[in-house]
């Protein structure tokens, strides 16, 4: 590097410009990849299922339990 007549800030920064062209290079193809996927529409479904079946259940009541950590008797 120094044989070129460059000093080593030099150096860097062209370093890490090249680093730049690169990430943004990478970062159009993901984005370019990322739109064609289409949305997860099996999963979606899946979990508007299940929003469904949760709002119609019904909450239980929570177990008693005593000091000592067991299930208390109810008559």
């Amino acid at each position: 590097i120094h044989n070129l007549g460059l000093g080593l800030a030099w150096s860097f920064l062209i370093v890490a410009g090249a680093y730049v062209v690169i990430a943004v290079i990478a970062a159009l193809i993901a984005v370019r990849f990322f739109k064609k996927l289409s949305p997860p529409e099996r999963t979606i479904a899946g979990a508007k299922a299940t929003a469904d079946v949760l709002k119609s259940a019904k909450p239980r009541p929570a177990p008693s339990v005593s000091g000592d950590g067991h299930k208390a008797l109810t008559p």
